[in-house]
């Protein structure tokens, strides 16, 4: 139910999807502070898409009413018209809702507050841009407790075998091996998605648009507990209706199921569950930092030189502590995780976190051969695959 103060908001130039993408919005991130309304003359306020073939015609005759309403304009080329706000196209959802509040009530300010080491941060939201239109839909993460992402242990000695056993962790046991397992074969997909059952809600994975669509009924808390429960009891089967299917169970009631779905039963499960979309770096990023919690995965070498492909995104992703000066060292110097830590004077937790949630969506690694292949996806198969059929399949999908 939208609240009794909700500001009505009209829109112009938007199709039938980018206006329920605008309706989550509203009543996810925008906390229900806004509602749509048909008519303009109902409005508070309205969001103009321009880039409609219709969309300087449809702003003249807006102009010839004369309504005088607060107006943002969206466009993915800069608009200086005068008594409007623009917003560049493709959208972020932060964005739009801090000039909502801008054009609706000008009296409040929204100062902006870096994150702090070891102080509780804000997870950033992860927008994705939706499949038929460019506004941005995301996630709205709660505040999280900074040892939940990036641990709170304090640096190891190397030389010593006990404190190096504790360090890593095995992800190919955790629900981030399967997520990256999952990721690595919707790679192989030119359409449709890659549907995961067996969660509190279905999730799909289409790796192609860099997208997850998922159910805000499957919210974090959720997420974040199933991050933490180790996987056990593989087994495999084949759905002749789907194609290929690797099921896991969690326990004797609840498994895992992955399964092909082409662009129509994509579209079936979008509208039957509801799910929206996320940009899928970003949500598989936060799942390697709180699975890691400043841990390093089994198999990283913390002596070879850390590869950065490129710059993360960071308007996208969660910008770990010291995350600008870790990524632009190993940008212009690559060098070995304890060095990083120990040249850059940084606890070594947080060049962990950051290390395992770049390596997560392929961005860092310390192989100097590596490619966008997944070296997850090669470990999880080996530790979980049985004879026969499965093998044949997985053999295919990784050629």
């Amino acid at each position: 139910m939208t609240k009794q103060t909700s500001i009505k908001i009209a829109t112009v130039g938007m199709d039938k999807q980018m206006l329920r993408i605008l309706e989550m919005v509203f009543n996810g991130p925008g906390k229900g502070d806004y509602m749509l309304v048909n008519k303009l003359e109902d409005a508070q306020a309205c969001i103009f898409d321009l880039d409609n073939l219709e969309g300087m015609k449809s702003w003249k005759d807006y102009r010839n009413h004369d309504l005088k309403l607060p107006v943002i304009i969206l466009s993915l080329n800069y608009k200086d018209i005068a008594g409007t706000t623009f917003v560049r196209k493709p959208i972020e959802i932060n964005d739009l809702l801090k000039n909502l509040i801008k054009i609706t009530n000008p009296t409040v300010t929204t100062p902006h507050k870096p994150v702090q080491e070891e102080s509780n941060s804000k997870i950033s939201e992860s927008p994705s841009i939706s499949h038929n239109a460019t506004l941005i839909a995301e996630t709205s993460f709660e505040k999280q407790n900074a040892a939940q992402l990036y641990g709170n242990n304090d640096d190891i000695n190397f030389n010593n075998p006990e404190e190096v056993d504790k360090l890593f962790y095995d992800r190919a046991e955790y629900l981030q091996g399967y997520l990256e397992y999952a990721f690595g074969l919707s790679q192989e997909l030119e359409t449709g998605g890659l549907l995961i059952e067996g969660l509190y809600c279905p999730i799909i994975l289409i790796a192609k648009q860099n997208r997850i669509l998922r159910s805000n009924k499957f919210n974090d808390n959720q997420l974040r507990t199933m991050t933490l429960l180790p996987l056990s009891n593989i087994t495999v089967r084949h759905n002749k209706n789907h194609g290929k299917t690797l099921k896991i169970h969690l326990n004797e009631e609840r498994g895992l199921n992955i399964v092909n779905l082409n662009e129509s039963e994509l579209a079936q499960y979008q509208e039957q569950y509801s799910l929206y979309p996320q940009d899928l770096d970003g949500f598989l990023w936060l799942i390697a930092l709180w699975t890691a919690r400043g841990r390093l995965a089994k198999g990283t070498d913390f002596n070879k030189p850390v590869i950065l492909r490129n710059w993360p995104n960071f308007t996208r992703l969660i910008e770990t502590p010291y995350a600008l000066k870790i990524a632009a060292f190993w940008i212009s110097n690559p060098r070995s995780l304890l060095e990083t830590a120990q040249i850059l004077d940084i606890p070594q937790r947080y060049v962990f976190a950051f290390f395992n949630a770049a390596h997560a969506i392929r961005l860092a690694s310390t192989n100097s051969n590596f490619d966008t292949s997944s070296s997850t996806t090669t470990s999880f198969a080996k530790k979980h695959a049985k004879r026969g059929l499965f093998q044949r399949i997985l053999t295919k999908l990784l050629n």
